[in-house]
């Protein structure tokens, strides 16, 4: 066997694989002087191979002690790995993990060194700890989870906001923060548009680790594996609650279809309830009542004993009519001492008993703040369809009708009627 030849077609292979390492290959003297060095190496370096030989490796790196404690390590162990900072041929610093081990050589015992450039791993971790110092920190609640809904982990605020702490909620399902509010559909149509646009956003009901329900703005978007549209590997869920924000929402709602004065529904929520009315009985073809009432001598009560006492005289009435009415009949306010009520599938018979239950009980004395103050009532009442079929007809025919009572002597009620 031709030794040499097959000595030097290994030292070939040896060189061609070498070459095609990623990572820069040195091989150095026990001294640290390099003996060879790979493309990598001279790319890594910024130096050509002939100005990195006989030059020490170590030269190149900075943070000396670690150097030294490294070779120590190597000269106790026979190889290490360390990470340092190598000080390119530009004057570039990069950060580089190095390993280094004894080989035999040709008969030498020399050195190999392996550097990698770990900028870019350096870059990662770097960037992962920014993410997990701005999950811990957001306002909102941050919640993790893997492909199949399994939390990974939370934030604080989310501790916060849920009652639930980190470990506890770590390794289950995200579906344990899950209401009763919703349907399955309405999850199923969440699930549609995250899988389909990676992203979605909407109004949900959670429930706290201590039973409450509340609402939340949810965010929910999905990771994958690469920005091309790999496969889901997690979702990510922001959450914040918004309580206040609806309890704010609903008083706003609350004072545009409410009387500030009498907590009556006002015009706006009255014409509404009207046309819903009126759109039912249409369709259902039933009858219904309009009663509009107005107080008598309302006016003197506020020439004489002030504005005060009159709207302590409204509040007090709105009460009282409030207790001549079933559940599913309407009472408004429309300004003034002028009412309306809705008297929904009312027989004429109990209307009659109705409009003179309201008549007595707004008969009877008023006590305002220690001032005893009578006052009557005029009603006049429409019926749907025969009276009128839309909001403006049936109330203006309900007026007219209240306006004829008023002429005939107060505190009494009339149906419309065409001839009058």
């Amino acid at each position: 066997m031709d030794y040499k030849r097959v000595l030097h077609k290994s030292e070939a292979i040896y060189r061609a694989v070498v070459e095609q390492a990623e990572e820069a290959v040195l091989l150095t003297d026990l001294d640290g002087s390099v003996l060879s060095a790979n493309g990598s190496a001279e790319r890594l370096f910024g130096y050509a191979e002939a100005e990195l030989l006989g030059l020490k490796a170590c030269d190149f790196m900075l943070e000396q002690e670690k150097v030294e404690k490294a070779k120590a390590n190597m000269r106790k162990s026979g190889e290490n790995c360390v990470e340092l900072l190598l000080r390119r041929k530009s004057g570039e610093i990069l950060p580089i993990e190095v390993s280094c081990s004894l080989i035999e050589y040709y008969g030498h015992r020399v050195r190999l060194v392996i550097i990698r450039d770990i900028t870019w791993r350096k870059q990662v971790v770097e960037e992962l700890f920014f993410a997990t110092k701005v999950i811990e920190n957001a306002g909102g609640a941050i919640i993790i989870t893997d492909a199949m809904g399994t939390i990974l982990t939370t934030n604080q605020a989310f501790t916060n906001l849920m009652g639930y702490e980190k470990e506890e909620v770590i390794g289950k399902r995200a579906a344990i923060l899950k209401s009763d509010r919703h349907t399955h559909a309405f999850y199923q149509n969440m699930w549609d548009c995250i899988i389909s646009k990676g992203i979605w956003q909407g109004e949900v009901w959670d429930r706290k680790k201590n039973g409450e329900i509340f609402p939340v703005w949810l965010t929910i978007n999905a990771v994958a594996v690469n920005d091309s549209g790999g496969d889901v590997r997690h979702f990510v869920g922001l959450f914040n609650d918004i309580s206040k924000f609806k309890e704010s929402q609903q008083q706003v709602e609350y004072l545009a279809n409410h009387d500030g004065l009498t907590d009556l529904p006002n015009r706006n929520f009255f014409d509404a309830r009207l046309n819903h009315v009126i759109a039912r009985a249409s369709r259902e073809k039933t009858t219904f009542a309009l009663v509009f009432l107005d107080l008598d001598d309302f006016k003197e009560v506020n020439d004489t004993f002030g504005h005060e006492k009159g709207d302590l005289l409204l509040k007090e009435v709105a009460i009282r009519l409030m207790k001549c009415i079933r559940e599913e009949d309407t009472v408004a306010r429309l300004a003034g001492d002028e009412f309306v009520l809705i008297i929904e599938k009312g027989e004429e018979i109990g209307l009659n008993k109705t409009a003179l239950r309201i008549i007595e009980s707004l008969s009877a004395a008023f006590n305002l703040d220690g001032e005893e103050v009578f006052v009557g009532s005029s009603i006049g009442i429409a019926i749907y369809p025969e009276d009128g079929v839309d909001n403006a007809t049936l109330l203006r025919n309900a007026d007219s009708a209240m306006y004829q009572a008023k002429h005939n002597g107060k505190n009494r009620f009339r149906f419309f009627s065409r001839s009058d």
